[in-house]
């Protein structure tokens, strides 16, 4: 989450603030459809405007159908007024649709005509929904913009109300740049006004309440997150706005999603998945779906998964919504990997890919559409309303700050007579305690150490199934394409296929090897056997079979040790531990560059170093790299792979022959690793 957190926040919720409409009247739709039957010519464009009115939110594609209707009308009559009330309306259904360009062609009419006709706040009221529209499409710095133009516009009338309002739209764009500090501090602010100005105003209040609970799921605070999701649901369920209960029942799921309670969370994405499908709401519809698809993924029941990535698709295809096409794709490649057909699997993803890179051209051309840019005089005004909305953030802070203050001392006060109540009864429990806690001690520092080896293990055939895994897959994709294209690849193709097929069976049989040998160690099956070793022809032999891979790769290794060294230990474990750190030096070197092997007498000690000058390790993978059960391999700077566990079974053997290893290394510069041996008499 990515999350990842990668979440679309709902904004689309917020649109109605401007409307006095009573959504639960379905006797008001029942009225006016009674008289727009028997009403004819330029009578019928009012009812008709307050049909598609009230039909927005719970049938969209009729709310359309009355708009079309009345703007054919205002047409034919020359009526401005209700022109643009039937292009906002044409707008607004189209984006209930899904349908965003045509929308914005409806909204930017309806803002024309609003501003020939000086309409202040018919055109802030457009310029809302087409901040809103923006806004879905990704365009973010044209949405906050025109939320910014009526942030001034609202502050200019003293309107705290609907300032409020435009406070909580650009939080919005804070929390879907995950800037969810600040976006909390708008909300927050919002929040204030909100229960000063519209204290009755269910709606609202559900709205903000639920995208406060969106910024602190952000700040993975999910407790508080639920706190202000069932809040803002009993607001909303107050006034019955079936679109604002999916929106927070989605919210809700996905916290629960977050707190692996996997059956409240698809209780409520079902929930949401029902509220949206009654009132036709493809893009809410959509967002569900892609999240209960992550639901079956985590879950691990592919099929379910596959069956709803598959609907998935078939919607997003209707609607022409690339953006949910890319993420069906997205699943399909996850799914088939997860059920283990690589081919389709490389298929998906490769779609995936292809449809993401054209959706990010688009989003890099210029605006179709265009607006103008704010004047100086507008610029200015922001500025200063920026400013003082700061203030007056700060001003809040400062409040809490002088609360939480007052609350310490007082705490501080309670706690020390508390406590001088408490001291003698505490003094005697500790004494019990102690001689308790003596005794127990020794029991859990054990339990301690064994659930750490068994979570060490259990992570490291984790690992190991996962490391198999991918060779495998990639051994069975290659043989599938041989045997199905054989006749029409060519010769340059076919050899390419049978190097990496040679490729992934060296990795798999270099991995066995490996846990072989760890495997021996575990069980003391390997002792070993010490003898008198010359270091310089040790280290010849150890570095022998790795020069073949140097030159490969255009690396020299340098040897420098006296030939009179000698020590005491096991050759084959030595042969192992150089032999290993040899082969990593190559692996993380770059082209054209040196491997230093240098072999000396230090302190009462025989040291062996391996020194590249590569790629490096970062300080947080360096103390993981002896651990067993982390994950830490990394790809050499030729796309060579690796498990990570030859460095385990060096330290094993080092540890069998008394010795250390030591790891020094700087990112982009290099790694030396050093062994260190007691010079112990023959």
């Amino acid at each position: 989450m990515k999350r990842l957190i990668k979440l679309y926040l709902k904004l689309s919720a917020l649109i109605l603030i401007f409307l006095s409409v009573h959504f639960s009247a379905q006797t008001l739709v029942d009225t006016l459809k009674q008289r727009l039957s028997t009403q004819k010519g330029k009578e019928r464009i009012g009812t008709l405007i307050a049909l598609s009115q009230q039909n927005v939110y719970f049938d969209s594609k009729q709310s359309r159908e009355y708009a079309l209707e009345a703007l054919s009308l205002a047409n034919q009559n020359n009526d401005e007024i209700n022109k643009a009330e039937a292009y906002y309306y044409l707008g607004f259904s189209e984006y209930r649709l899904g349908n965003y360009q045509v929308a914005l062609q409806y909204l930017n009419n309806a803002s024309e005509t609003w501003k020939n006709l000086k309409n202040d706040n018919s055109l802030a009221t457009a310029r809302n929904l087409i901040a809103i529209v923006y806004y879905y499409i990704g365009r973010y710095e044209i949405s906050t913009k025109l939320y910014s133009q009526n942030l001034v516009y609202y502050k200019s009338k003293n309107n705290m109300i609907y300032y409020s309002k435009m406070l909580t739209n650009i939080a919005n764009v804070y929390l879907k740049k995950e800037n969810f500090e600040k976006a909390l501090e708008n909300l927050l602010l919002a929040e204030r006004f909100a229960r000063k100005y519209s204290a009755n105003d269910s709606y609202y209040l559900g709205n903000l309440l639920c995208n406060i609970g969106e910024a602190y799921f952000g700040k993975k605070k999910h407790e508080l997150a639920l706190k202000n999701y069932y809040e803002a649901l009993e607001y909303l369920n107050r006034i019955k706005l079936t679109d604002g209960i999916a929106n927070v029942q989605q919210d809700i799921g996905l916290a629960y999603l977050e707190l692996k309670n996997y059956s409240e969370s698809i209780n409520y994405f079902n929930l949401a998945l029902k509220n949206y499908s009654e009132i036709n709401y493809t893009k809410g519809v959509m967002d569900v779906k892609d999240n209960i698809i992550k639901y079956f993924k985590e879950v691990k029941k592919p099929d379910i998964a596959l069956k709803e990535a598959e609907s998935l698709e078939e919607i997003a295809t209707s609607a022409k919504d690339t953006l949910m096409l890319a993420k069906s794709y997205n699943h399909f490649a996850d799914i088939y990997e997860a059920k283990g057909n690589c081919v389709l699997a490389s298929k998906f993803f490769r779609k995936y890919l292809n449809l993401k890179t054209s959706i990010e051209k688009e989003e890099n051309k210029q605006n179709f559409l265009g607006l103008q840019v704010l004047t100086d005089a507008e610029e200015k005004d922001m500025e200063n309303i920026n400013l003082r909305q700061e203030n007056e953030l700060q001003k809040e802070r400062l409040k809490t700050s002088w609360l939480i203050f007052f609350t310490v001392i007082g705490g501080l006060i309670v706690f020390a007579v508390f406590s001088l109540m408490l001291y003698k009864k505490e003094k005697n429990i500790r004494k019990y305690a102690a001689l308790l806690e003596k005794k127990n001690e020794e029991i859990n520092i054990q339990n301690n150490k064994l659930e750490e080896v068994i979570l060490a293990k259990d992570k490291f055939f984790s690992i190991l199934a996962h490391n198999l895994k991918n060779p495998f897959w990639a051994l069975l994709g290659l043989n599938k394409m041989l045997d199905e294209d054989y006749s029409e690849l060519s010769d340059s193709e076919k050899r390419e296929i049978i190097i990496r097929m040679g490729s992934s069976i060296e990795n798999v049989y270099k991995l066995f090897e490996d846990l072989l040998s760890w495997a021996k160690t575990q069980q003391s099956a390997i002792k070993p056997v010490k003898e008198n070793l010359n270091a310089a022809e040790l280290i010849y032999t150890s570095v022998k079979p790795y020069e073949l891979r140097a030159k490969e790769k255009n690396v020299n290794i340098l040897v420098n040790t006296d030939e009179n060294i000698s020590f005491y230990a096991d050759r084959f474990m030595l042969e192992t531990i150089i032999g290993n750190f040899v082969d990593n030096a190559i692996k993380f070197s770059k082209e054209n560059s040196n491997v230093e092997v240098a072999a000396y007498n230090e302190d009462n000690n025989f040291v062996i170093s391996i020194k590249d000058f590569g790629i490096g390790i970062p300080d947080e993978k360096i103390e993981k790299l002896f651990m067993l059960g982390e994950n830490i391999s990394s790809q050499g700077t030729q796309n060579e792979k690796g498990s990570g566990l030859g460095l385990i079974i060096c330290k094993e053997f080092l540890k069998l022959n008394n010795g250390e290893i030591f790891v020094e290394s700087k990112v982009n510069e290099g790694t030396k690793f050093s062994i260190k041996l007691p010079l112990e008499k023959f």
